[in-house]
Order: structure tokens, then sequence, then C-alpha cells
């Protein structure tokens, strides 16, 4: 007999803040995104859900440009429509302090908070691997998941699910997915039957003849860049429907341990369609025997519970390196690239952390205000370049030279807090015993 699954079609974007183009260029994907975002949810039916990639950045950076969409993103946020956070932004978690990936999901609780809710899944599709702390900091937030698949492989796992036991004996929850993780439904299915193109990930040229209006700049400046679509073609190949949903069905049925397989609506920097609403109608039809809807990530997780036992314990740090041909790289060059970055992160770090932070505490319990606005805008510029592919060293130069820039912010603010505490206290040392010219 046929086993049945419900698959769980995940709308979702991985939005890089900055990576191929500079934060200011990809600010402008941003709004065109996160208009499309607010229009389908509020206006087509079927498409019920949306994930802001576990991040609450890119909502302020989107509010900078559309304020007026604050409270359109409240009501669907607080209506369980909109899911954001629990991460301020996605950070390489070894490229930078723990204590700076607390604060990083301080100010996105924060954030999210003050929308009206904070998803509590630790969706982690970014950092190349994972340190060991990670469930440890996960349990301080009330999050018991930990989801994603850079340093982890089949081969480590056996099943997609398994408990992953942290540094000081947190368990918590873990998928690794299956097959091209976090878009596994864009690359195998919407991109098939919308784009015309192969599954998987190698069908990448671009014919100049195919529907589209494909646009190249060619001046010295610009002729790197991708070609871009001004007129992206609206198609609906149905005919290939079948064999792509029998191709990722089959792919998951023997790798996820229960009855529910997450297939992932998304990729870099991409924009939700009307066409999933379509999809998921059509695909039913196709797959009677199982349950096709477009759910969320808190839905899928709390089904997972329900059905997930005798997992395999992991422990300590993900780091393990490519064994198969569905896991991923770890990108090891990024550890090193653009060393000039990771000095100017430690340098920043260490102020705020040793310097202007203990000395202002020092001060606060002498009764002197807490500067806490000024700390606050200094964390947000050394948090605005941990992103991963920023602090990664992997972007171009644009935003390399705007990294340089928020490091050169975040030194000034903790260096002038430093001498101002500084001087507070030097002020409050008693010289009453001390003689005239002895100092």
């Amino acid at each position: 007999m046929t086993r049945s699954f419900t698959l769980h079609v995940v709308s979702n974007t991985h939005w890089d803040r900055e990576w191929r183009y500079s934060f200011q260029q990809t600010r402008m994907m941003l709004v065109d995104m996160m208009d499309k975002t607010l229009s389908l949810l509020e206006n087509d039916a079927g498409f019920k859900y949306f994930h802001l990639d576990s991040q609450t950045s890119l909502v302020d950076d989107y509010l900078q440009i559309r304020p007026d969409g604050e409270e359109r993103i409240r009501k669907l946020v607080q209506a369980g429509r909109l899911f954001i956070g629990p991460w301020y932004c996605l950070p390489d978690q070894f490229m930078v302090s723990g204590e700076s990936l607390v604060r990083n999901l301080l100010l996105g609780h924060r954030i999210a908070g003050r929308f009206g809710a904070v998803l509590k899944v630790g969706y982690s599709p970014f950092s190349w691997g994972q340190i060991s702390q990670l469930p440890q900091l996960y349990a301080g937030f009330g999050i018991d998941t930990a989801l994603f698949y850079r340093g982890v492989s089949k081969t480590d796992t056996g099943k997609a699910e398994f408990i992953w036991e942290g540094a000081d004996d947190t368990r918590v929850l873990a998928s690794r997915f299956s097959k091209l993780p976090r878009c596994n439904f864009w690359y195998e299915i919407y991109r098939p039957v919308v784009f015309d193109r192969q599954g998987g990930v190698d069908d990448r040229e671009f014919h100049w003849e195919a529907p589209g209006c494909p646009v190249r700049f060619c001046d010295p400046a610009h002729y790197r860049r991708d070609y871009k679509l001004a007129d992206p073609p609206d198609e609906y190949h149905l005919d290939r429907l079948q064999e792509s949903l029998q191709q990722l069905r089959q792919a998951g049925e023997n790798d996820f341990s229960t009855s529910h397989l997450f297939w992932a609506q998304g990729h870099d920097n991409s924009v939700p369609s009307h066409r999933e609403s379509q999809l998921i109608h059509d695909a039913q039809a196709l797959l009677p025997q199982d349950v096709i809807c477009h759910s969320n990530l808190p839905e899928y997780v709390a089904c997972l519970k329900k059905e997930v036992k005798d997992l395999k314990v992991l422990k300590g740090e993900m780091r393990s390196v490519k064994k198969d041909r569905w896991s991923s790289s770890l990108a090891g060059g990024v550890l090193s690239a653009r060393t000039r970055i990771k000095q100017a992160n430690f340098d920043a770090e260490s102020l705020l952390l040793f310097y202007a932070e203990p000395f202002a505490a020092f001060n606060w319990l002498h009764g002197w205000e807490y500067p806490e606005g000024f700390l606050a805008v200094a964390w947000r510029y050394l948090l605005d370049n941990h992103g991963h592919d920023s602090i990664g060293g992997c972007s171009v130069d644009a935003v390399h030279d705007d990294m340089l820039f928020r490091f050169n912010q975040a030194r000034e603010i903790a260096c002038g807090l430093m001498e101002k505490n500084s001087l507070a206290l030097a002020a409050r040392i008693d010289l009453s015993d001390t003689a005239s010219g002895e100092i």
C-alpha cells in the first residue's frame, strides 16, 4: 500500500541583506519583494503564510522607505500569517563573538515583539556550520528546535530529523531537511513549471531568445553584473508538474522519518508569486493520496514533535564537511577572506564589550544615567555587519566598503563612551590625602 504524506509547502525568501549587490541596491529589491508579499497576503486567499527568513532587520530596512506599511505588517504578524524573527540578521556563528549572537537574538526579539509576535523556531539556514552552544542559546530564548543544513549531512544523521545536544547538554529537536534543503520546492517544482527550466541547480544558463527581455549593462563600471529581466514572463507549464512532484516526493519519502515532508518555496532574494497557491491546488489533484498544504514553520514543527521517535543524537558543533550530493559546502574560505574585516569586527566588539559597557555600568552604579541610546546605536551598526555574507568577506567590494564605515561608527561611539565614563570615574577619586603637585 502506498504511504501517504502531508507535504508542507512553506513560502519564504532567503534574504541576503547585502551580497551580490550593495545594501542600498539590494534594498530596492527588498521593497519590491515586501510590496508583493503584503499584497499577496492581503488579497490571495490561497496564499496563507510567508516567512521573512527568521530575521527582522529587513522589516526596519523596508519601513525606512515605506513607513506607511508598518500597520499592515503588524496586522499580518499578529494574525500569524507573516513570520519574523527570532534573529535580527543572519550571522555566521564562527566569525562573531558569542555575546554578539546573544545581542543579535535580543534585538531580533525586540523588533519582532514590537509587531506582536516572534517566530519561536530555530530556523538557521545561513551560518557555515553551527556552534556547539547554539542549542543553549536557543533554549535561553524559549526555542527548542534547530533547523539547519550546513555542517551536517545524511551520512551523519541517517534520517533528516535528529536530536542535537549542545556543549552544556541542552538538547533540541533538529532537522537538516532533505534534498535542496531551503529551496527544494522552488527548484524542483516552481522553477520547472513557472520558468520552464530543469529541476535542480545546474540549469543556470540564460538563452537570449528566451522570453523575458533580458538586459545587461556593458559599460566598464557595470559589465560584471548579472543580466536582469526587464519583463519577466508569467508562464505556467502544467504538463511539467506531475513529473516534478513525483521526483521531489521520492527524494523525501525515505529521508524524513515522519509522514511530514518539508517543501520550501523560496530562494536567495526570491519574491513570492501568485502562482504558488495555484501550484498547491493543482498538485493536490495530482497527488490525491497525500495532503498538500500551504504551511508554516510552527505548524510543521508541531507535526514533527507528535511523530518523531528514537532519533539519533549528535553532540557538539556541527562542522561536518560535505559527504554526499545532498549536503552543503562549509565554504571554508570565508574564515580568512578579507582579513581586515575580521580585525575591524574584533576591535569594535572588544571596545563595546570590555570597555564602553563596563565603564558605563560602573558609573551607573554611582547614579549616572546609563547610555542605553548610544550603545543601542553602536550595536546596531555592529550587527548590521554580521550577516554571513558580510562578515564572511564574500560579497562585492561595495559591501565591504560600507562595512568599514559601520565598524568606524561603532568604534567611535564605544571610544567616546569609554572616555566620557573614564573622566567621570576619575573625578570621583578621593585625592584629599595627596600633596599639591604629587600627582
